[in-house]
Formats: structure tokens, C-alpha cells, sequence
């Protein structure tokens, strides 16, 4: 739906499943749904989108930016460092706002900021029941629960490893990622607006952390805090995919190989075929690459058994099987309502 505004509907459907497939948001949303980081690429696509509902709007309605305050209080309270990715909807509203106010369009500019203020008051109510939780707990309205250290180093600019160290560097980790950095860069050299505002947000977010102690994430399945960027890959990568389609299916063989490649990490981090020591990685990745087995069939099919929808077919429970059907239920009805809420594309060709 995003990619559709800039790009085919076949690059935007390769981009789309490359991105789920080859990066670790495959991850935590089948293996490790626990983690928010599932429902933050979520919240950050729904961002954007709502975002660009009130850019694309001559008046926006209230619900518009009632949507809008929804969508970045959910990516906020799924973690708090989210709140950096404040820069683009920001960004969006400054863009529509000062234009206005420059030429003294008062009557309109006052329609703007009580939408802004129904926003902030949306944000404030999707985070109203964790400062309610810190309050009753440590006593303060704002605190931050975990004790890890989040200051900024100043000089601790960690940007290499995070691109290419083994401690879940970015291009062995989430190949999809890497490429939709490098994209960006191209995006917003073919579309200033809105690619100099996605570049900034991309590189604001990454800017932050990596310049703090614990830059790779404190574990889990690749550099985990980077999926509330999705949207932002998204654009980059499609960027690639787009100039590449003129070699017929070259995107969509790249798109295959950073999948598979991403499969497979996943696969033998899951099965343990990884050290998970940082300085062991890349010794045991050239060892796993150098396997006679490529991809541990055992595994994936004791992962795909394991994943929510499947375990519930296959060991099924009352319980289990409400809990399934309602999900179902409540997604299609989403889509089906979003098509209806959300903003209409129409698809161009470049």
C-alpha cells in the first residue's frame, strides 16, 4: 500500500515478501512473537501510512488524525526508543503547516493545530496505562523499567559494526535491510520529498544506536531494534528492485537470494548451529556455509510445527482454536476496513 505511490505493483509485492523473508521480522513475528518487535514494524508502517493520509489531504477529518495519534502512540509504547522515529510524522506535519502559516491562511492553520492537539491527546491515551504502571510501581510517571544503559557516548560511533561487525551486522544478518539503506540514499536522490525526510529518519534512529553501550540490541535474532524502520527499507529496496527490473527477473532472483539466505540464518540460529558468542559468528557461518547440508530440514520442520497456527492445527485445544479464530477474524476484518480507512493508491509507473 505504501509502495504502490512510487513504484509497480510487482515491485512492490517482491519487496514486500523480500523484506518479511529476508530480514529478522520473519523472526519475530513466527519465532519469537513474545518480542514487540513484530507489531512495531506494524505500528511504523501504519505511521507512515496515517502520515501520509494527513500530507495527501486538502482539510483532514478528525478521525485522520485520530489515526494518526494511534498509530505513533502504539510504536511508542511498544518500546520507547521508537519515539525517535517522531522525526517523519514531524516532518510530514511541518511540511503541511508552515506553508499555511507563511501565508496567514489563519482559519486553516487553526483546523491544523487542533488536529495536532487531538493527535498528541491520542498519543497520551495509547501511553496513559504504562505511566499509570510506572506510577504504581516505582512511583514516578516517568521511568524506564529496564537498567541497561541507553546514554549517549559521545565518540562511541559504533556505525561499522553495525553495518558489518559479526555481532548482528546488518548486511550478514538482514541483507534486506542493507540494501534498503542503500536505496534510501538513491530514493532521495529521485524524490527529495518526501526521500530526504525518509533518509533523516533512517539515519537519526541509526545514528542513536549506535552511539550507545549496548548498540547490538542485548541479543536476540539480528540488530532486533531496526524493524520500527521497515517502511524506510522498504523504499530503498524497491528503489533497487525498480532499476534492476529492466534485466527481466534479476530483482526477483536477488529478492530469492537474500530470503534464502536469511531462511537459513534463522534456521541454525534457532537449531543452536550458531555460536552466539559476537566473535565466533563469522568462523561458524563460513563453517555452516561449507556444510554438506544446506539448510537443516529437521529444524525447519520442528520450527514450522512450533509456530502459533500450526501448533494449534496440530495440537489442538479449545482454547487454542478460539484464540486462532478470533485472531483471523479480527485481521480480516482490519484489512477489510482498512482498505475503506486507510488511503487509496493509485499505482504509477516509472
Amino acid at each position: 500500500l505504501l509502495l504502490t505511490r512510487w513504484f509497480t505493483n510487482n515491485i512492490s509485492l517482491l519487496t514486500t515478501i523480500t523484506l518479511y523473508i529476508g530480514s529478522n521480522w520473519l523472526y519475530y513475528t513466527q519465532a519469537s512473537g513474545s518480542y514487540p518487535h513484530g507489531f512495531v514494524g506494524l505500528f511504523a508502517i501504519l505511521t507512515v501510512l496515517t502520515a501520509f493520509r494527513i500530507l495527501e489531504t486538502p482539510v483532514p477529518k478528525i478521525l485522520d488524525w485520530i489515526y494518526f495519534g494511534l498509530s505513533i502512540g502504539f510504536l511508542v509504547l511498544c518500546y520507547w526508543m521508537n519515539i525517535l522515529i517522531g522525526v517523519f510524522p514531524l516532518g510530514i506535519v511541518i511540511y503541511k503547516l508552515w506553508p499555511l502559516l507563511r501565508q496567514r491562511e489563519w482559519k486553516l492553520s487553526k483546523t491544523y493545530m487542533i488536529g495536532i492537539v487531538i493527535t498528541i491527546i491520542f498519543v497520551l491515551i495509547v501511553l496513559l496505562p504504562q505511566f499509570i504502571t510506572w506510577r504504581y510501581l516505582y512511583h514516578s510517571w516517568f521511568i524506564r523499567a529496564d537498567t541497561n544503559p541507553r546514554r549517549l557516548i559521545p565518540g562511541d560511533f559504533r556505525i561499522i559494526p553495525f553495518l558489518f561487525g559479526s555481532l548482528y551486522g546488518m548486511m550478514w544478518w538482514t541483507p534486506g535491510y542493507f540494501l534498503g539503506i542503500l536505496g534510501s540514499i538513491w530514493f532521495a536522490r529521485k524524490h527529495p520529498w518526501p526521500g530526504l525526510l525518509f533518509l533523516l529518519t533512517l539515519i537519526v534512529f541509526i545514528s542513536y544506536n549506535v552511539a550507545i553501550p549496548n548498540w547490538e540490541g542485548s541479543g536476540a535474532f539480528g540488530f532486533r531494534r531496526i524493524t520500527c524502520l521497515i517502511p524506510f527499507f522498504a523504499i530503498g529496496l524497491a528503489t533497487i528492485f525498480q532499476a534492476l527490473q529492466r534485466w527481466r527477473l534479476l530483482p526477483v532472483v536477488i529478492g530469492s537470494i537474500m530470503s534464502g539466505w536469511s531462511l537459513r540464518i534463522m534456521v541454525r540460529y534457532i537449531d543452536f548451529k550458531f555460536f552466539r558468542a559476537p566473535d565466533n559468528f563469522l568462523d561458524t557461518l563460513t563453517a555452516s556455509m561449507l556444510s554438506e547440508q544446506v539448510m537443516p530440514i529437521p529444524a525447519v520442520t520442528r520450527q514450522i510445527a512450533n509456530s502459533l497456527f500450526i501448533n494449534q492445527l496440530l495440537h489442538p485445544n479449545w482454547m487454542g482454536v478460539i484464540v486462532c479464530i478470533i485472531l483471523i477474524t479480527l485481521a480480516t476484518g482490519v484489512f477489510l476496513g482498512g482498505r475503506r480507512v486507510l488511503p487509496h493508491i493509485n499505482t504509477t509507473q516509472e
